[in-house]
């Protein structure tokens, strides 16, 4: 269920979704998911040394947040 309408379920809106609200949600979606796997494609294409820097600050690639095993997202 997406976000629109679970905000309408729980009364933090007024109004239903729109039909037109839902696409452009969806699209963007699509975008954030194209535009994270382009950075996992620079992310992979760096020197070990420059991921070994990121590493020590524990941040994850975009794939480890979307399966809930990034440590920035943990707890």
């Amino acid at each position: 269920m997406t976000a629109q309408w679970q905000s309408w379920l729980r009364h933090s809106r007024e109004d239903t979704p729109s039909l037109e609200e839902l696409v452009q949600d969806i699209e963007r979606r699509e975008r954030v998911r194209r535009l994270a796997k382009i950075a996992d494609e620079r992310w992979r294409s760096l020197g070990a040394g420059a991921k070994a820097g990121v590493e020590r600050l524990g941040i994850g690639s975009s794939e480890e947040a979307l399966q809930g095993n990034s440590p920035v997202f943990d707890g």
